[in-house]
């Protein structure tokens, strides 16, 4: 995956023995844990909605609908 998005050749080896990566990850994982982030992919909508998972796009529209006071300009 990461050759076809254009990572460089040996980054992501680089980055699972680097401790700098580890201690950022823990960084982020504490700081999602703080406020009730448990799964990925995590969404969070106008500092409001915490959306965790396998979202229905029907949810994701209803919330960007909400957040935009009905002007999401959605393909409905």
């Amino acid at each position: 995956m990461a050759k076809a998005a254009g990572v460089p050749a040996g980054t992501i080896g680089n980055a699972w023995s680097d401790a700098a990566y580890e201690e950022r990850l823990a960084r982020d994982h504490a700081a999602a844990s703080g406020i009730g982030i448990t799964g990925i992919p995590t969404f969070i909508v106008d500092g409001r909605w915490i959306l965790e998972g396998a979202v229905p796009v029907e949810m994701l529209r209803e919330v960007a609908n909400k957040v935009s006071g009905g002007k999401s300009g959605g393909h409905d």
